[in-house]
């Protein structure tokens, strides 16, 4: 009976994890305004910080990111990678708890042949801890390219 409990439940969450990511599949195949991380003036220090006023952005589920076990490691299949950073960020726990959705940017890694966090590790983290399941993020049009060849 354990047995049992414990492969239905492993199946239950590979199902939802499987329906989220077909969902960001689907957000992707119809998102307006990518950007090309390159293109993007260097006014400002990160990448995000320099996103155009009229940028779209998509909800994904939290379940998608998974956490790498080594700086640039590889993640599971379907997953999305981001470094730990710390949970005591205190300017975006602030603009967090006051409403704000600073946004996460994803690309695909070449390199790695997956989805990563390009901007917005230490944005996410606050989010994971908080326990928020839909985090905002910006999509690349690398991370298009890749979703529709996979699609």
């Amino acid at each position: 009976m354990e047995q049992f409990i414990k492969t239905t439940i492993r199946e239950f969450l590979n199902e939802n994890i499987e329906n989220s990511f077909g969902k960001f599949v689907n957000n992707v195949l119809n998102y307006k305004t990518p950007i090309n991380v390159n293109d993007l003036p260097r006014k400002k220090g990160h990448p995000i910080d320099n996103l155009p006023k009229n940028i779209d952005f998509i909800y994904v589920d939290s379940s998608l990111f998974e956490k790498e076990q080594i700086a640039w490691g590889e993640v599971s299949k379907n997953k999305i990678a981001y470094h730990d950073r710390p949970i005591d960020d205190k300017y975006w726990n602030k603009m967090i708890e006051k409403g704000k959705e600073p946004l996460i940017l994803i690309d695909f890694d070449e390199d790695r042949n997956q989805l990563r966090v390009a901007d917005g590790n230490h944005r996410l983290t606050v989010y994971l801890n908080k326990g928020i399941s839909k985090i905002p993020t910006v999509i690349t049009n690398n991370t298009i390219d890749y979703i529709k060849s996979i699609s």
